[in-house]
């Protein structure tokens, strides 16, 4: 007699400090190039049927710069800038191919650190007239200047 036993899909879980917080954070440079990022998201499934109930399947919400793959590794998709949006809050869910599926998710938020890539704004007038009688030490001109960078 032959006893067949059949893997129960189980719920896959966040291995890395998203399963401790509930929420991870990762600091991206905003002059990062496209491509890997150097951050993974490990995920594990305590199904040994790697066909169908353990094979786990990662997404990221495709309207931010942000990708993952099936291995964990977090991409970044297109160019960011932190003067335009400095802060991403992506939702992460790892679902198996278990029937009935299986899944769980976090969130993440990427933080964009500032580079200096803005030149500064000078506000002066473009000619200012100055009489004889200024005494060394008057103030004859005020002018204010700004950048978009932080710092």
């Amino acid at each position: 007699q032959v006893i067949n036993i059949q893997d129960v899909n189980q719920r896959p879980f966040f291995l890395s400090q998203c399963a401790a917080e509930n929420n991870c954070v990762f600091r991206v440079s905003e002059d990062s190039s496209t491509g890997n990022i150097g951050q993974r998201i490990d995920v594990s499934d305590p199904d040994s049927d790697l066909i169908q109930n353990g094979q786990i399947i990662l997404a990221l919400d495709p309207s931010t710069p942000f990708s993952i793959n099936n291995a964990g590794d977090l991409r970044l998709t297109s160019m960011l800038d932190r003067e335009t949006q400095g802060r991403y809050i992506v939702n992460l869910t790892a679902t198996d191919l278990g029937i009935p599926s299986l899944g769980i998710s976090t969130i993440i938020t990427f933080i964009v650190n500032d580079v200096n890539d803005n030149l500064p704004i000078l506000v002066a007038p473009n000619a200012i007239s100055v009489s004889e009688n200024t005494q060394v030490g008057d103030a004859v001109v005020q002018v204010s200047s700004s950048d978009a960078d932080i710092g």
